[in-house]
């Protein structure tokens, strides 16, 4: 544990040492335990102003000068930053504030008569004047400045002149307009206590040490020194970050580089503080600002912490180590082996992740209209803050299409109906994080395709739909799409924005409670009770469910969460029948079902050599009369149906992702077209996703980054088997997305120091070696030997029920692609794949619409055979 001083000397260094982004997090991380310490407020306000966070840090010093209306220094960072912003009246009252407290000379023809009266009433009673000074502070007063500053000193004037009842008056008065005033609480709890109201007193005496506890506005006064107690005395907090190697350079900690910095040297931190928290402005008005740059540390550094952005171009590793430096990193590898640290690898990008919450304010207040607008966002800023109190995160507010949330970051507002454009503001906003030493760590999109469209991508498959919704390229900095860098959810909203913000609020009290420090005892008390529940049977539950025919792959997907005999299938379960399993509390749900694009229900599908006795051939599985609200909707939920993730002309009655979400599942991920997977094991595209999307959120990560892993893991598997990835790998890549929050994880409750669940790479493939089977000239039939179709015969026969009679397209398979008659992302993004990796295989496509009742089930099925007509890959749309 660290101590105040400590963490404030770090701050002040930090703001020093030019890294506003680290004194930012550790001033968040006291602020999480002592959120009522008014000094570090002040400095994490500095900090925020010197990162353009101008809004953020204003709405912060706005409400210091309410607790504390004597805090100059507040009123000084508020002129400035106002004035910069172009509003100069706004700025001009609060540098008559400023000149008021300190004295200073008021300039008649440009601030406020009242800011007169007031300054001259605070002279008189610092003179001991109470009687002039009672007059003028009542002539101020009269000027009605919306100021608890006038208030204050009116009250002080009245004590000084023994006009208690007046005072008291004023006390009263400037509480119900500023009921987060210090002063005011401390002379009205005083005057309950002498009129024998100790209750009263007392509980508003808890309100003061709450917004003040370090004591700084209470430590003159004598109530405070009989109620002594009611404040701690200890305030320590731990520190979630190491301290870069810069910082500790100033501070005399860095023995290891050459810091050209006198170990006796003395720093004064509020003159240069304030320097730096100034310097956009100061230098506009040639203000002279050191350029001296301080010292970099050497690449065998390394082991005090990570440090983001210290330097554009890394260092070249010294070619050997002094011994000295190789026994201390021995001795921190065996440290970290025995409290089994995570070893981070040599390509891990080591900046400090962002949490982006974006939305389009121009969109969402045509949708629901400016009240609603306005509590959703206020509901955002809640969500950004208290993200940044998480160990290791930051967190921002992001509107493509309004200018207050950009400028910060020096980028240009665009058409938030372009996806596009939308696609390119985000990698200049991972360039601009990366000049402060931090990066884009997880994506939150409010809104549907609506507000944030959906990227409309090319469809790789012979399939029926014309293209693929995705959120794909908003988790890349370059058109690499299929293979994501950051995590990815989104949330849609309804007309009331009741679903949306029930989210809000779910992920606020989430990230507040994983964000706390947690006790050992704690953590001891959380293991028994695991282990408790592991005892008596009740561990984590799951729930799975899949249509009859492809049960094999399902079971080898839900093994990763649960018993595979608890597994049902329909047949012979189907909606209105479920069993009690389906209905209990549950975490985590998988489905592997039929999904149509015009129907809300998912549906099962018999298995002819197991289901001979069923004569319905797609029974109803799901419906959204069949989700449980109360509490037991499961945590998380995966489905494989097609359109399972289908928001397009959708409402809670008619999409099961919907209904899922509004009965309170935190986390949906599914498919927005046309999914395909396999009958049974080696386990292929949606079945291979689910598989290490379960398995990763075994290893306790975010569902975001459970599903951007899945993804690249499937990507390594399937180059791995085959050299390149086809078209049901590339549409599965593409079409399956997350609703929610993307940092959401199932019973965790709190985040370790030094845990790290997101993580970027350095360096990432810049394409992808792709294949496509659509366009070019149609192969006959004719041109497959006999024993093929024979194969392909037999296989249909199996497991593809009804298919015998289906049309049949057969493309060769190719690495380059001219996109003659056709759009395909191997075409779209110009892939020139080296090699013929895949060019002597084909792909024959089957293709039918089955009748059921009132609905009409499309099934495909793609079969690709090697040069010798081997059948080496069977995909199955779901």
């Amino acid at each position: 544990m660290t101590d105040r001083d400590t963490f404030i000397r770090l701050i002040d260094t930090a703001l020093l040492a030019k890294r506003a982004d680290y004194a930012r997090h550790v001033a968040n991380d006291w602020l999480a335990i002592w959120p009522g310490d008014i000094q570090v407020r002040l400095r994490l306000a500095r900090a925020e102003l010197y990162l353009g966070e101008h809004a953020t840090a204003l709405e912060r010093l706005a409400h210091l000068v309410q607790i504390d209306p004597e805090q100059t220094e507040a009123y000084t960072l508020l002129a400035s930053t106002l004035r910069t912003m172009g509003e100069t009246q706004r700025a001009l009252t609060f540098e008559a504030c400023e000149r008021v407290l300190d004295g200073k000379k008021l300039d008649t023809a440009r601030h406020p008569e009242w800011a007169m009266k007031l300054r001259a009433a605070y002279a008189e009673l610092r003179s001991a004047d109470s009687q002039l000074a009672e007059r003028l502070a009542q002539e101020a007063l009269a000027g009605d400045p919306d100021l608890a500053l006038a208030y204050l000193v009116a009250m002080r004037a009245h004590l000084a002149a023994g006009h208690k009842k007046a005072a008291l008056n004023l006390a009263r008065l400037g509480h119900q307009r500023w009921p987060n005033c210090v002063q005011f609480m401390l002379a009205l709890a005083d005057d309950f206590m002498q009129q024998g109201e100790i209750g009263r007193g007392v509980e508003l005496l808890h309100r003061v040490v709450s917004l003040d506890v370090s004591r700084e506005l209470v430590i003159t006064l004598p109530l405070s020194g009989e109620y002594s107690s009611l404040w701690p005395t200890h305030l320590q907090a731990e520190l979630s970050r190491p301290v870069p190697a810069e910082v500790a350079a100033i501070l005399g900690d860095n023995r290891l580089g050459d810091a050209n910095l006198e170990p006796e040297m003395r720093i004064d931190t509020q003159d240069a503080i304030w320097t730096i928290a100034e310097a956009p402005v100061e230098e506009k008005r040639g203000v002279p600002i050191s350029k001296e740059p301080l010292p970099a540390p050497e690449a065998w550094e390394a082991f005090q912490g990570p440090n983001p952005g210290a330097t554009d171009e890394a260092e070249p590793a010294p070619k050997s180590q002094p011994e000295a430096l190789i026994k201390i990193d021995e001795d921190l590898r065996r440290l970290a082996k025995k409290v089994k640290a995570r070893r981070r690898s040599l390509d891990e990008d080591g900046r400090v992740p962002a949490y982006i919450v974006m939305t389009s304010r121009s969109r969402m207040l045509q949708q629901v209209g400016e009240t609603a607008f306005d509590e959703v966002d206020q509901r955002v800023m809640r969500l950004v803050e208290t993200i940044r109190r998480r160990p290791g995160w930051t967190a921002y507010r992001i509107y493509p299409d309004d200018p207050s949330t950009l400028e910060a970051f020096g980028i240009a507002p665009c058409d938030p109906g372009n996806a596009w454009q939308i696609k390119l503001r985000l990698a200049d906003l991972d360039a601009a994080l990366a000049r402060r030493g931090e990066m884009i760590g997880a994506l939150f999109i409010l809104g549907g395709n609506d507000v944030i469209p959906f990227h409309r991508l090319p469809n790789p498959t012979d399939d029926d739909d014309d293209e693929v919704p995705s959120d794909n390229p908003y988790a890349t900095s370059d058109e690499n799409y299929f293979l994501p860098e950051w995590p990815v959810g989104r949330l849609p909203v309804d007309q009331d924005l009741t679903l949306a913000n029930k989210h809000l609020d779910q992920a606020i009290s989430y990230h507040s409670a994983t964000g706390r420090s947690v006790s050992r005892l704690h953590q001891l008390r959380t293991w028994f009770w695991r282990y408790f529940n592991l005892l008596v049977g009740s561990g984590t539950k799951s729930f799975g469910y899949t249509a009859s025919i492809w049960r094999k792959a399902s079971l080898a997907v839900f093994k990763s969460i649960g018993d595979p005999r608890a597994m049902i299938s329909s047949p012979p379960v189907e909606a209105g029948r479920l069993p009690s399993s389906a209905i209990q509390p549950i975490r985590l749900s998988y489905f592997n079902l039929h999904g149509l694009e015009d129907s809300p229900e998912w549906y099962g599908q018999r298995d002819p050599m197991r289901d001979e006795a069923v004569k319905l051939e797609f029974p109803v599985a799901l419906r959204p009369e069949d989700i449980v609200n109360s509490g037991r909707a499961p945590r998380v939920v995966f489905t494989e149906a097609c359109y399972g993730a289908n928001l397009l002309g959708k409402t809670v009655d008619s999409a099961l992702s919907l209904k899922f979400l509004a009965s309170g599942s935190r986390a949906f991920v599914g498919s927005t077209k046309v999914s395909y997977g396999s009958v049974t094991p080696p386990l292929i595209a949606a079945d291979l996703l689910g598989m290490n999307f379960w398995q990763n959120l075994n290893l306790r990560l975010p569902v975001g980054e459970a599903l951007r892993r899945a993804k690249l893991q499937l990507a390594t598997e399937m180059h791995k088997r085959q050299g390149y990835l086809d078209g049901e790998d590339q549409k599965t890549l593409l079409s399956f997305i997350l609703f929610g929050d993307p940092l959401f994880r199932p019973g965790v409750e709190s985040i370790q120091v030094g845990e790290k669940t997101v993580i970027r790479r350095q360096t990432r493939p810049a394409s992808m070696k792709t294949a496509c089977a659509r366009g070019g000239k149609e192969i006959d039939q004719g041109q497959l030997n006999e024993a093929t179709l024979k194969k392909i015969d037999l296989i249909v026969s199996q497991y593809l029920p009804g298919m015998q009679e289906a049309s049949c397209s057969i493309h060769q398979q190719h690495v380059e692609c001219n996109g003659e008659d056709h759009v395909c992302p191997t075409f779209a993004l110009g892939k020139k794949s080296s090699g013929k990796v895949g060019a002597d295989t084909v792909v024959v496509t089957l293709s039918k619409s089955i009748p059921d009742g009132d609905r009409v089930h499309p099934h495909f099925a793609r079969l690709t055979l090697d040069s010798s007509g081997k059948i080496m890959k069977l995909a199955i749309s779901r």
